[in-house]
């Protein structure tokens, strides 16, 4: 039993980290704007901002416990490539996500939403609206970040992947279930009555230092919802 919850609990982990390296990127990518914050302030940004970091996290170990679950007793699940090519998924759409956001912060001063897919329906003007923006530039950084993460990941799941089976597969199936249940906790953003919303990691005055602290993915993931 010990082997899977050390798996999904640093498995979870290392996408809170993810998404702290993604507000770096972010704040650095930035810079004209961070160097107005005092360090307090960048500081609170990582803090207020882990809310929404756990919340997306417990999105995406969600599935992966169920296929840990499923490992009980099917042996397909118990492969270490299908993590993989589920983490290679998840990372590449995150990834594009948060890099995306990078440049519409700059050139519409809110962080990424469901906005631009309006532009798929008209090609032409879509085309036209990014053909200005550093494309090449934002594109190599893309590929050099996104091959250094999934390296990491790759490096992470091979060291931590469970190997040892359990004996007793009912008690650690219910176990796991609760575990599950579990999730709703940080995907709403705690236990209060209302659910995780933009306003929930503000803590400035400042408008910027606000807007770092919210995670891109969950920004985005939360528009296509709300607006359909």
């Amino acid at each position: 039993m010990a082997p899977k919850f050390k798996f999904l609990l640093l498995y979870f982990l290392s996408w809170v980290i993810f998404f702290d390296l993604m507000r770096m990127v972010f704040l650095f990518y930035h810079f004209d704007k961070t160097k107005d914050l005092s360090f307090n302030t960048i500081i609170s940004s990582f803090w207020y901002g882990l809310r929404m970091d756990l919340s997306v996290a417990a999105y995406i170990i969600a599935p992966v416990s169920l296929f840990v679950l499923l490992s009980l007793f099917i042996h397909f699940f118990r492969r270490l490539l299908i993590y993989r090519i589920y983490t290679f998924i998840s990372l590449l759409l995150i990834a594009l996500i948060s890099f995306f956001d990078l440049e519409i912060y700059n050139q519409w001063g809110f962080r990424i939403d469901a906005t631009p897919l309006k532009f798929l329906s008209t090609p032409r003007e879509a085309f036209a609206s990014i053909s200005h923006l550093p494309l090449f530039f934002l594109s190599i950084i893309f590929i050099i970040c996104y091959g250094l993460f999934y390296f990491c990941f790759k490096y992470i799941l091979r060291r931590i992947f469970f190997q040892q089976q359990n004996k007793n597969r009912i008690a650690t199936a219910v176990v796991l279930l609760v575990f599950m249940g579990s999730l709703i906790v940080p995907i709403r953003g705690g236990f209060q009555l209302a659910p995780l919303n933009q306003s929930g990691v503000y803590f400035s005055t400042n408008n910027y230092a606000n807007h770092a602290a919210i995670n891109a993915s969950w920004n985005f993931l939360h528009s296509l919802v709300s607006k359909g």
